[in-house]
């Protein structure tokens, strides 16, 4: 049986590259890390469900695998994650700027809040973003 090469790359960002993640393949788990932010996986061609998961956190993806192409799927963390810092830093500068009281501290630290209830909840299955994938020839000719 023919198998096609899939090459999955990870996007640097800050810390979050440095910690591996699980890579499945149609649910089924193939490798749970990923070297130098590059991993290569032989498959059949045809449709797969690629999926990234780390920890409670995930992000997938459908591939269509073709004959004598190499697929190519970049992913990253979402920047979400990095709003909270900021909205973080800010509400304390602007906090710091004069003295808010009752509702006025409420609304400098609510985007924080609301974002990071969404990054704890509904962002976790949504937390790896994937570009859309490219094809180069096929690698058995190089």
């Amino acid at each position: 049986m023919m198998k096609e090469k899939v090459v999955i790359e990870r996007k640097r960002r800050f810390y979050e590259s440095r910690y591996s993640v699980g890579i499945y393949i149609d649910n089924e788990f193939i490798v749970n890390t990923i070297k130098n932010n590059r991993q290569e996986i032989e498959l059949s061609p045809g449709k797969h469900l690629l999926k990234v998961e780390q920890g409670n956190r995930s992000g997938e993806i459908e591939i269509d695998l073709k004959k004598g192409k190499v697929l190519t799927c970049n992913f990253s963390c979402t920047p979400l994650r990095f709003f909270i810092f900021i909205t973080l830093i800010g509400a304390y500068i602007l906090s710091n700027g004069f003295e808010p009281q009752g509702d006025e501290i409420f609304l400098i630290y609510l985007p924080t809040i609301l974002i990071t209830i969404y990054t704890f909840t509904k962002g976790r299955s949504t937390y790896f973003v994937f570009e859309k994938p490219t094809e180069d020839d096929t690698w058995m000719t190089q």
